[in-house]
């Protein structure tokens, strides 16, 4: 039996798949919108951003004005004897009396509102920046998921060119030890070499069915095949190096929630303060009353308007202030410290991420190269081969090491993609146009 090169399994993401294969295979933005749609953990931390959205509306109705309505009705028994005054009147009388109105209230002055209302419309910019890092970290997740199913794939190909492979040297053995020209030695070592393959071929295949499920779980939607990806030009010569720390900060969502929140400190820090500050309110009542009835047995209605100033003004209580200020301050520069750290992780991250992807881009051209290496050393032995100077051994030696490279080639390069897109979100600047890049034709987006 005759070996050659031909043997070699075709990757996932080899760039010369057929075009209209490739378009009947599931996309990657296609399961970015499905991810969108479906994700219970995306969507239930967005409906609960949304949510909070709403304490901004709260904290603002404190500073509006307020109107109430009021009415009563009353049962009303009473009586009166009195003889040593002769001209008033006298007797007893059971009647009803109904009062109703308006009450109208508005803070002239209140510095606890007001630093509370500052710091829900700071809490509210951290809710939006939430949103972005929700939709962030789902775009992570997605191409992660995405990349882990095609490198399993790569894996199956991988393993079970190598079943084929083993089992037609157990074969070759077989026919050469019934014809004396190989030991029991060779036959057992060929075979335990085929047996670990195919325990190696369903690893690897229960693997690529559980990075399947795991894409599933977050688009809702389990896909028999999905599209290679298109390795977009000049990865590597976007990274910039010699940004500016500021400039490194300035879009990191991290760095922003912090300095947002060390802003709200300062806020609730103003706000303790404000307690031992007058406040001031504007009231007006406007009331009808309607009596049915009385000891003279005639009814009665009247009405009342009142408007007044009302000011309050702590003196005392208890020393809940002086405790909410020293709980504030502490607050505070527990939020700096935090902001302190942002910083420095995200300028830190930002480096880091830099140097990774600068190597393992390196890494990818240096086992390409290795892959073409490869590639020649099995043909030469296949030659070697049939000329009778090299073993069947060698051969199969030669070609899992080929197997092998390329393997760790598209594993680099699975992760060369992650770990840019890494990139993209510690600048804040990650969306889902960086997906569309890795695709030949993304799909139209769904509408809402």
């Amino acid at each position: 039996m005759a070996l050659s090169s031909a043997m070699l399994p075709i990757f996932s993401t080899s760039a010369q798949q057929n075009t209209s294969f490739s378009q009947t295979r599931t996309s990657l933005m296609q399961a970015y919108y499905d991810a969108v749609e479906n994700d219970s953990t995306y969507l239930a931390l967005v409906a609960n951003k949304h949510r909070d959205l709403t304490s901004l509306a709260e904290a603002k109705s404190y500073l509006l004005p307020s109107v109430s309505a009021f009415a009563n009705r009353q049962q009303v028994e009473e009586s009166l004897t009195a003889p040593q005054l002769p001209f008033v009147v006298q007797g007893s009388a059971n009647y009803s009396r109904f009062a109703y109105g308006l009450e109208f209230s508005q803070v002239i002055f209140n510095r606890e509102l007001f630093a509370s209302y500052n710091g829900a419309k700071l809490q509210a910019s951290i809710d939006q920046i939430d949103l972005l890092s929700i939709h962030d970290e789902l775009i992570l997740r997605v191409a992660n998921a995405y990349f882990g199913i095609l490198s399993a794939e790569d894996a199956a190909l991988l393993a079970s060119a190598n079943v084929a492979a083993t089992s037609e040297q157990h074969d070759l053995i077989s026919e050469q030890f019934k014809a004396g020209a190989a030991t029991n030695a060779d036959l057992q070592l060929s075979k335990a070499r085929w047996l670990l393959a195919v325990a190696d071929q369903a690893i690897a295949q229960n693997q690529y069915q559980v990075s399947k499920t795991d894409l599933a779980s977050i688009t809702g939607k389990k896909y028999q095949q999905l599209q290679p990806i298109k390795e977009p030009e000049n990865l590597v010569g976007m990274l910039d190096s010699t940004k500016s720390p500021d400039l490194v900060i300035e879009g990191n969502l991290d760095y922003i929630r912090a300095n947002l929140r060390s802003e709200i400190a300062k806020r609730e820090l103003t706000a303790a303060k404000a307690k031992r500050y007058p406040t001031v309110e504007l009231v007006m009542n406007y009331g009808e009353n309607d009596n049915n009835g009385s000891l003279a047995g005639a009814s009665s209605e009247s009405s009342n308007f009142t408007a007044m100033l009302q000011a309050s003004i702590p003196i005392f209580q208890g020393g809940r202030n002086k405790s909410s200020i020293s709980a504030a301050k502490h607050g505070l520069e527990a939020k700096k410290q935090e902001l302190k750290g942002a910083k420095v992780n995200a300028i830190s991250s930002h480096a880091t991420l830099i140097s990774e992807v600068r190597a393992l881009h390196s890494r990818i051209l240096a086992l390409n190269l290795a892959s073409e290496a490869s590639q020649l050393a099995l043909d030469s032995k296949i030659k070697m081969y049939q000329a009778g100077v090299e073993d069947n051994l060698s051969i199969l030696d030669a070609q899992r090491d080929f197997f092998e490279t390329r393997l760790d080639e598209r594993k680099s390069f699975y992760e060369f993609l992650s770990k840019w897109l890494e990139y993209q979100n510690v600048l804040g600047s990650l969306t889902e146009k960086n997906l569309s890049q890795f695709v030949s034709t993304p799909p139209s987006e769904p509408a809402n």
